[in-house]
């Protein structure tokens, strides 16, 4: 049995949205729900429609199962603007945003996230994280381990003291050989499975999904029982006509911890298909006077460099490809400090990150609460000297697509003077990073 609606605007249909229901009923309550759902799509298109300028869709299906027989789910969080159908879908194994659809300067709408149409691809050899919310810590843990000032028996009447915490090592250190861990070990959130604890769900905002997961304390060693929850939202701001990925996280746990929790999209701008490197058609501009100095293990030092006069300057607009042979290890993945980033009370404004523009007249901002992004550009090392096939049968270029992950610096558990990754019970982790894009000069 197939049910199919559609949603009218401005006597024009927008598309037909259809799903399976005996596939919705693998998901606990999730049948109820979307005929809640979409009781209220029908009503908004019928008393609204005449009046909307844009209307928000939301929908479910069966992307895949996992080698264990665990459903994976993909979300489409989309807008109707007049006949053009823009928005994200998102995955719930690793939380994973699997497909972004945006228009160039033609109009054309084409995907701009990297990754893959099946779910053995983001099971693969050749999956390094693609668009996947690493986890519990995002980058790098020096040498796999930290220290903790706790007390001994935390929720007990007790004293502190510092413990040793040892996480599982996953990335062998170029330079030295040393092991460290890298997106939280051997088994990171971006390789779970993830709850759809809320949703989806329209409103006069856009389109919604909260994903939940629960880390249990001992999890690739770090301490403590986490209960981590990622809401996407997908809008259409209407003065400027730009599209909006809106990424929130949160977090609570039941034992002092550390947290980092980023977003991993290699973007294209030119478009999945295209199949190009980014550096000659891509220029980008980074809202950052500093970048964290690292070994060469890319481990940070300690120590925030100006980049003012090397590769590292991306101040002012320049092409990505620019100076990039000279840039530390040929290329960039290198984290940067954002300029006027504060945190008050626990609390952190959204400031400009970065933007990034291409030849097809697509654009990206990134804006964030965190102190740090990763830019990253798929330079050869590890997965990237392997062919990768992933959607539309494009072979993945070197320097394929590029990441702005907002984040925490890599390694602060063991860097005392960076923002503190320290996350205590009855303390709430929330960051926020939005994606908008739009077309230069529109």
């Amino acid at each position: 049995f197939r049910a199919a609606f559609v949603l009218p605007v401005a006597g024009r249909a927008c598309r037909t949205l259809g799903f399976h229901c005996q596939k919705l009923r693998q998901v606990p309550n999730l049948g109820r729900k979307f005929a809640t759902h979409l009781r209220s799509w029908q009503t908004m298109s019928t008393v609204n429609a005449a009046q909307l300028e844009v209307i928000p869709v939301a929908s479910v299906e069966i992307f895949g199962h996992m080698p264990s027989g665990d459903p994976v789910h993909r979300i489409c969080l989309q807008s109707c603007v007049g006949e053009q159908l823009c928005g994200a879908s998102i995955l719930t194994r690793g939380a994973t945003v699997q497909e972004v659809l945006v228009p160039d300067k033609a109009g054309q709408v084409e995907d701009i996230v990297l990754g893959f149409a099946e779910l053995e691809g983001y099971n693969g050899p050749t999956n390094f994280c693609y668009g996947g919310t690493p986890g519990r810590y995002a980058n790098r843990i020096s040498n796999g381990g930290f220290e903790l000032e706790e007390n001994s028996h935390e929720g007990k009447e007790g004293g502190r003291k510092l413990l040793r915490h040892n996480s599982s090592q996953n990335w062998e250190g170029p330079a030295s050989g040393n092991m460290h861990t890298l997106h939280g070990g051997l088994s990171g959130f971006d390789s779970k499975v993830w709850s759809i604890s809320k949703g989806p769900w329209v409103d006069e905002d856009g389109a919604h999904v909260t994903l939940s997961y629960v880390s249990a304390d001992g999890e690739e060693g770090f301490p403590g029982k986490l209960e981590a929850c990622v809401t996407y939202s997908w809008r259409v701001m209407k003065e400027s006509k730009e599209f909006e990925l809106k990424i929130l996280w949160g977090a609570t746990t039941d034992r002092t911890t550390v947290v980092n929790l980023t977003n991993h999209s290699y973007f294209n701008l030119d478009g999945v298909k295209s199949g190009n490197d980014v550096l000659e058609t891509h220029t980008a501009m980074l809202n950052c006077d500093k970048w964290t100095e690292v070994d060469g293990d890319a481990v940070p030092t300690g120590k925030l460099v100006d980049v003012e006069g090397t590769p590292m300057d991306f101040r002012t607009p320049k092409r990505i490809g620019e100076n990039i042979k000279d840039a530390q290890g040929g290329g960039y993945d290198h984290n940067y400090v954002v300029r006027n980033w504060t945190r008050t009370d626990g609390v952190s404004e959204q400031v400009l990150i970065g933007r990034v523009e291409s030849t097809s007249g697509r654009c990206l901002e990134c804006w964030g609460t965190q102190p740090g992004v990763q830019f990253f550009t798929m330079q050869p090392a590890s997965v990237f000297d392997k062919v990768t096939t992933g959607k539309f049968g494009t072979v993945y270029p070197v320097h394929g697509g590029f990441c702005l992950e907002t984040q925490h610096y890599p390694d602060s558990p063991n860097q005392p003077s960076f923002p503190s990754t320290v996350l205590k019970p009855g303390e709430n982790y929330r960051e926020v990073c939005l994606y908008r894009f739009g077309v230069s000069g529109a």
